[in-house]
């Protein structure tokens, strides 16, 4: 299973994804949003399949 470690310090981002396969993040501290949707710490933000970009 890929995976990627991620640490920011605020502002927007973008990151490829392929849109065959699902995806997720697990947000270890702080928090972060996803298409106007709030990901906190803890539960897993599940974004499933055919995204092409998670900004």
């Amino acid at each position: 299973m890929p995976a990627a470690d991620l640490n920011s310090c605020g502002g927007a981002a973008a990151f490829p994804l392929r849109p065959a396969f699902e995806h997720a993040v697990l947000v270890l501290d702080g928090g972060l949003t996803v298409d106007g949707q709030e990901v906190g710490p803890g539960p897993l933000g599940y974004f499933g399949a055919g995204r092409d970009v998670l900004t």
